[in-house]
Order: C-alpha cells, then sequence, then structure tokens
C-alpha cells in the first residue's frame, strides 16, 4: 500500500477485486467526499440521522457503545467543515524517577451536536439516568457493564499552580507514605521500578493512572493509600501485558484524535476517505465543528486559527473507570485530515503535524514514502527531459518508468539508473516537477538506499532551498519545539499505519520530548496493502473505546493485514514501541 507512489510487488496497491475496492476513479475531490445516502438498498445511519424518525422507531437501529448516553439534542442546520483545533500541546517529560483549514469541503448537511450538559455540571436527566443506566460495553472489550457518573472533567486546578504551564504542588507525605503508595502502585502494575519513597515522575505517573487525574494531590497520605489498598487492578488483556497510558489520555474528559489520510498517485485514498466518515458515523459520531470548539474550551484547552480538516464529536464516547476512583463519562473528538486531490496538501500536513504535537492520539494511514514519512499530496508530478539547447524531447509521469529511462539510458555510459539521473540534474538535462508541501520529513535517515525510488524521494526532500523540506524530528525539529512549548502535554499515542514506518522510530527517539514514556509508537515492520486500512481503524478505534490491552489492539489490527504472498499467513504487521514502562495486566 504505502512505500511506493505507484503499484509494487511488495508493496501493492489493491486493485478492485480487494475488498470490493472499484478501480474506477473519482471525477473530482466533491465526489470523493459525496453523501453516504445509501448502501446497497438499506438507508444509512447518517441518512437516518437526518431523517425525522431520529426519536422514532427507527432509533433502535443506532448502534450503542460504551458510555453512550440518552438521544442527545440535535439541530437539523447544515454545518461547514471549518473549525478550530486546540495550539496547546502535552508534555512529554524525559525524566525519571530520582533512582532510576478552510477545506471547503462539506461530505454531508450534518446535525449539530448540542453537549446535553456543560462538562463538568450534571443535568437533573443525567444524574437519574447515571443513577440507573447499567451502559454496555463493547464486545471486543471484554469489561463487564459499568454504571457511571454523569461527564465531569478531571482537570488540575488553577489555585494548585502558579500559571499554566507550572509544576503542580507536590502533596506533603514522608518517605514512609510514599513507600507504601508505590507498593500499592506496583501491586496493580502501574509503577513499575524500585520502591523508594521518592515522589518522582514515574510514581507520579502511576497516580494519574490509579485516580484518572491529578485529585492525588489533594488527598493525605492515608487516603491515598487506602484507596489504593481497595482499588483492583485493570484486567482487560492477558497478563503481563501493557495498557495505554488511559489515565493520561483520558485526564481532562476528552479523547482527541487526528486521524491523517494519505495521498495516493492512483486514487485508492479517495475510498479510504469516504470509508473513515463512514466507520465514525456509524459509531455515532457527529460532524460538528462548534461541538468540537465547546468541548476542547470546556475542557481547559486553548482555542487556535487553525480551521483545516472535517470536526467528529461523540458526546460521552466511553466510560472511564480509574482503578482507585469513580467511573465517569469521556467526549471524543476526532479531527480528519485528507487533501482529496493533492492541492491542499500543505494544510493537511500542518494540521497533521499540530496532532502529532498536541493531540492524544495522531493516527496515519497511507503511503509511508520509503521510511521518511507520512504525505499528503503527490511527490512528483512529472519529469521533463530536456535536450542539449533545454528544449523537452520527451516528457515522463511515473517515476518507475523514469528509472527505466535512466538504466537504458545509462547504460551507455556505464552508469546506474541513479547515476545517469545525477548526471541529467549537474548538466540541467533534467526538470522534476513536484511537491514536497505536503511531507511530514520524519526521518532524514535513507534506509532503502538501494532503490531508485527511495533515491529519489530523499533527492527531492534534501534538495537546497524553497523545494526542501526540513524535518520534523531531531534536537531543533518542530515536534521538539512543540514539547518545549507545551510542557503540559505529557502523553501521546502515535499510530502509523503505512509501509515501512518503524523507519520512523529512531528519529522520533532522538527528539527532545519523545522519549519511550512520553511517547507510545504502533508502526509497521513489513508493508501493508491499500484495501486493508478501513478495517485496520475500525478494530483501533473500537479497541482504544474499548480500553484494551496495547497488544491487544495490535492483535487486533494485524489481524486485518493480508499476506505478503499469496496463500501467506495474514497479520505480522504491527509493533509497539515504548511500550515496556506502561502499566502492566496482573
Amino acid at each position: 500500500m504505502y512505500a511506493r507512489l505507484r503499484s509494487r510487488p511488495h508493496c501493492t496497491a489493491h486493485s478492485a477485486s480487494h475488498k470490493g475496492l472499484q478501480t474506477r476513479p473519482f471525477s473530482d475531490a466533491e465526489e470523493a467526499i459525496a453523501p453516504l445516502a445509501v448502501i446497497g438498498d438499506r438507508p444509512s445511519l447518517q441518512t437516518r440521522l437526518e431523517s425525522a424518525s431520529l426519536f422514532g422507531p427507527d432509533l433502535q437501529n443506532i448502534p450503542v457503545f460504551p458510555g453512550c448516553s440518552p438521544p442527545i439534542q440535535r439541530n437539523p442546520t447544515t454545518v461547514s467543515s471549518k473549525g478550530e483545533i486546540s495550539q496547546t500541546g502535552k508534555h512529554l517529560s524525559e525524566l525519571g524517577d530520582r533512582n532510576g483549514s478552510d477545506q471547503s469541503m462539506d461530505p454531508v448537511p450534518q446535525p449539530i451536536l448540542r453537549l446535553s450538559a456543560p462538562l463538568g455540571q450534571v443535568t437533573e436527566h443525567a444524574l437519574t439516568y447515571a443513577r440507573s443506566a447499567t451502559l454496555p460495553l463493547l464486545p471486543r472489550a471484554g469489561i463487564a457493564p459499568t454504571t457511571v457518573t454523569a461527564p465531569r472533567i478531571q482537570r488540575w486546578s488553577p489555585s494548585n499552580t502558579t500559571s499554566e504551564t507550572a509544576t503542580p504542588t507536590a502533596p506533603p507525605w514522608n518517605r514512609t507514605e510514599i513507600m507504601a503508595i508505590q507498593r500499592q502502585l506496583r501491586r496493580l502494575g502501574l509503577y513499575q521500578i524500585r520502591v523508594d519513597g521518592v515522589l518522582g515522575p514515574m510514581t507520579e505517573s502511576g497516580l494519574v493512572e490509579a485516580f484518572g487525574g491529578e485529585q492525588w494531590r489533594t488527598l493525605d497520605a492515608a487516603t491515598a493509600t487506602g484507596r489504593l489498598m481497595a482499588a483492583t487492578a485493570p484486567t482487560t488483556g492477558r497478563r503481563g501485558e501493557h495498557h495505554l497510558r488511559y489515565g493520561e489520555m483520558f485526564r481532562d474528559g476528552v479523547l482527541d484524535m487526528t486521524l491523517g489520510i494519505g495521498f495516493d498517485e492512483e486514487g485508492h485514498h479517495r475510498h479510504t476517505i469516504r470509508a473513515f466518515q463512514r466507520i465514525l458515523t456509524a459509531r455515532g459520531f457527529v460532524q460538528d465543528a462548534d461541538a468540537a470548539r465547546q468541548i476542547y474550551k470546556q475542557a481547559g484547552r486553548a482555542m487556535g486559527e487553525s480551521a483545516f480538516g472535517l470536526f467528529f464529536v461523540r458526546e460521552n464516547a466511553l466510560t472511564y473507570t480509574p482503578p482507585a476512583a469513580e467511573a465517569r463519562q469521556v467526549h471524543a473528538v476526532v479531527r480528519l485530515i485528507f487533501s482529496a486531490d493533492g492541492s491542499e496538501g500543505a494544510a493537511a500536513s500542518g494540521a497533521f503535524r499540530e496532532g502529532m504535537a498536541q493531540s492524544d492520539i495522531a493516527y496515519y494511514s497511507g503511503h509511508g514514502r520509503y521510511g521518511s514519512g507520512p504525505d499528503f499530496d503527490r511527490n512528483f508530478m512529472s519529469f521533463e527531459l530536456l535536450d542539449r539547447d533545454g528544449n523537452i524531447e520527451q516528457e515522463i509521469r511515473d517515476y518507475t518508468v523514469l528509472e527505466r529511462e535512466m538504466r537504458n539510458e545509462g547504460r551507455r555510459s556505464g552508469r546506474s539508473a541513479w547515476q545517469q539521473f545525477l548526471w541529467r540534474v549537474n548538466h540541467n538535462r533534467i526538470n522534476v516537477l513536484g511537491s514536497n508541501q505536503g511531507n511530514v520529513f520524519v526521518n532524514p535517515q535513507n534506509r532503502h538506499s538501494g532503490e531508485f525510488g527511495s533515491r529519489l524521494i530523499y533527492w527531492s526532500l534534501q534538495r537546497q532551498g524553497r523545494t526542501g523540506s526540513a524535518p520534523v524530528t531531531g534536537q531543533a525539529g518542530e515536534l521538539a519545539r512543540a514539547a518545549v512549548d507545551h510542557p503540559e502535554r505529557r502523553y501521546r499515542l502515535l499510530v502509523f499505519d503505512g509501509c515501512r514506518t518503524q523507519d520512523y522510530v529512531t528519529s522520533l527517539r532522538a527528539t527532545p520530548g519523545h522519549d519511550s514514556r512520553s511517547t507510545d509508537i504502533l508502526a509497521t515492520q513489513r508493508t501493508v496493502d491499500w484495501g486493508d486500512e478501513t478495517g485496520t481503524l475500525e478494530t483501533f478505534l473500537d479497541s482504544v473505546l474499548g480500553q484494551q490491552s496495547a497488544e491487544q489492539i495490535i492483535r487486533g489490527m494485524d489481524a486485518q493485514q493480508g499476506p505478503t504472498t499469496p496463500g501467506g499467513r495474514r497479520g505480522g504487521a504491527y509493533r509497539g514501541f515504548g511500550l515496556e514502562d506502561n502499566p502492566v495486566v496482573r
């Protein structure tokens, strides 16, 4: 699917016969995101949401997922794709304990989502429902139904800090008390290192996971220890597996996810755009930038001016029950980013980079571009071969054809295909027309230098002047600067559904603020195909909403990956990086 610009045996772009994909290309960007009115002869969920029967008999057909509240009030007013996204990022601490846009795209008129109550407030209806309702959870989660309280935000109180980014006040616990707390955290699988009586970052992280936020800072040692002693370790997953840091992820009451769809020169990404919108809609998400803006604001996140992308919101998307605190509801906002025709690659790239720095989860599905990074537009539009006088003698639109031409041409002079390409560059005998504006240049080290396509992409990315692209990683990269600017953002998950994306890991780890405790990464260790991305996202989204273990998530995503050879085994695509210091399933 994802390493090549064109189909290749080791990285295939699937044909129409694979999982129902159609070969007919979309005629324009609007068709790629046209209304999803009917699937077969059954009206889609979107059609039913827009119909008058929403609160009638047809309501029973809308799927219910964890944490769903009674029907939210919706207004059938059409909204645009414009919205705002937080300019605040999460702190990515590298310390251990002391001992160790405006897209002009609106695919379907969607009802505005109105929050049933502001975050942190409880309506009488919500109170009645919370006292009596037992809410079903996702079948994949394997967790018993849970009775939950009304939606509320778990944030650190401003009265306990001197500024927005100040370090919260440490509770006045002595060494003996901290050791007792650390022992309980170890029992729960939330603390893995030596019990030393020091309230360091690893202990604080375990407490956030135990209490689902910062409320432990207001407790005396006896109360905190008592609650931990009464707590039960999460059981989702097999013994010895690892959880994501769900306490850190959900502590402000919002699951914030940036979902990027990369560009494919053969048009397969257009099917993915439609499919991903169906996945979100089928799970109760509603496109509503205003509701997203309201959720961000009530969660205490500063709002920025970036409006690119489609914002999907689901109120009470999941029920979160920290081991040592009461259950509560968490809202979810998914920002869907793409450039259907490639003309908005720069805006899409900027929005995804923003998500990598600021969202709880940044998920990319698309070409890995030979391990260089995500890409939201076409790298090469054409190659013009010139004669000695600078006249165009041949135009090539496929870089695999260029490789063949350079090989044949260079054979006469004893040059390889790449050497002949460079000869033409040095003698002004070729024009390379393309764009790097849509590239998120993650890995500046070419790990596939034996391949013509990989050399070509890196040559293009590393060209001097306005046509090149700067890596976002490294000591002075964009992601490092974002970590410094937003120390309050302490954890994120990066998911890369594309070929060779494990190549990104080394460069990310060399970036300040992206150590293994601050940033977990799910990446591929082999090629994957277009056509598998839909099931992969479905599985991932359901698994996170169901708060499964990281290993469960990986197994589920792997099950959606076709074999690398006909008749071969499925799976074996995904690997987790940075999970070793995460909470452990006991």
